[in-house]
This record gives C-alpha cells, sequence and structure tokens, in this order.
C-alpha cells in the first residue's frame, strides 16, 4: 500500500515535470534568421581578411570597386602613394564565376610594374558570393590557394578595418 500511495505522486510530479519542460522548449525556440537583403557583389568593398594572407601583404587597406564590366583595386600601403589597379570586368551581380583583366597598374600618376599576381592583360578569374554586406572570393584555378573576405565599407568601418567609409572609391570605369 505504501509503495502505491508513493506511486501516484511520484507520477503526478513526472507528468508535471514534462509538460513544463515540453512548454520551456517551446518557448526557447528562436524567431527565425532574418535573410540577407542584397546578394549582388557589385559595388564597393574592403578587404576583411588580413591583408599579409592575400597578394596585398602589407597594406594597410584595400578597396575594390566592382561593375559587371569594371574593376577597380586599390591597396594602400603605409608612407606610399595608392597602388592601383584598373581593367576590365565580366561579372553577374548575383556573383558566381567573375573574370578580372587587369589594363593597367597606377602608382603615383605613374603607370608602374603590376603587382605579380595582377599583370597587365593577364585574367584572373575567382568565384564569387555575397549576402549582404560580406562577399567571399575563392580561387577558381587552386582551391588551395586562400579564399578572401570582403565587407562592405560601412561593415568595415565599423569593424575598425578602415577609419572611414568615405575613403573609399565610387563605383565607376577605369
Amino acid at each position: 500500500m505504501f509503495r502505491q500511495l508513493f506511486r501516484v505522486p511520484l507520477i503526478a510530479v513526472a507528468l508535471a515535470a514534462c509538460a513544463q519542460a515540453r512548454r520551456q522548449k517551446m518557448e526557447d525556440i528562436s524567431p527565425p534568421m532574418q535573410p540577407a537583403r542584397t546578394f549582388t557583389v557589385m559595388g564597393n568593398w574592403v578587404l576583411a581578411t588580413p591583408p599579409d594572407s592575400t597578394a596585398f601583404a602589407g597594406a594597410q587597406s584595400v578597396l575594390l570597386s566592382l561593375t559587371s564590366t569594371s574593376f577597380v583595386l586599390t591597396a594602400n600601403y603605409p608612407g606610399k602613394p595608392p597602388f592601383v589597379i584598373s581593367g576590365d570586368a565580366r561579372a553577374k551581380p548575383e556573383g558566381g564565376l567573375i573574370t578580372l583583366t587587369p589594363r593597367q597598374t597606377i602608382q603615383d600618376g605613374r603607370v608602374v610594374d603590376p603587382n605579380p599576381d595582377f599583370v597587365a592583360g593577364r585574367q584572373v578569374t575567382v568565384i564569387a558570393t555575397a549576402a549582404g554586406p560580406s562577399m567571399v572570393f575563392a580561387h577558381q584555378d587552386n582551391p588551395k590557394l586562400p579564399t578572401s573576405i570582403w565587407a562592405r565599407p560601412a561593415e568595415a568601418e565599423a569593424a575598425g578595418i578602415i577609419k572611414s567609409a568615405k575613403d573609399t572609391l565610387p563605383p565607376r570605369k577605369p
């Protein structure tokens, strides 16, 4: 008899605990993530990957302005004039394969020897994808090379990557 009396409250407590756990679990479900509002790779970007792990070792900042037909890459090195690479682009707003073909490299107003990774006339092809304020470049030809992460200027400024988003280039034809 004692066992039966003990069993009834134990079962009642267990049922109440299960019901409470089920209610708690339902309340803990987070609202769904908000999807990114933009998915375009076009526009202005700031290299968020540390430049020393890219072709721009030593740069304080690297800016990219990309349209469907042209690009301008500007690398800012301490104590030197900006290093600007401009050229043709083949890109779609939604990303995918992007082909950049440098035409010229300018530093201090003069055409200079290019960065070895950006030789005039030699195409550079990357796979690009963007969501909201972030974009990723991955090398198509050599997947062992590191990817690079790019941020929109406002987010790069908020993260301390650049001093001011006003210093970035507007999209333009070189």
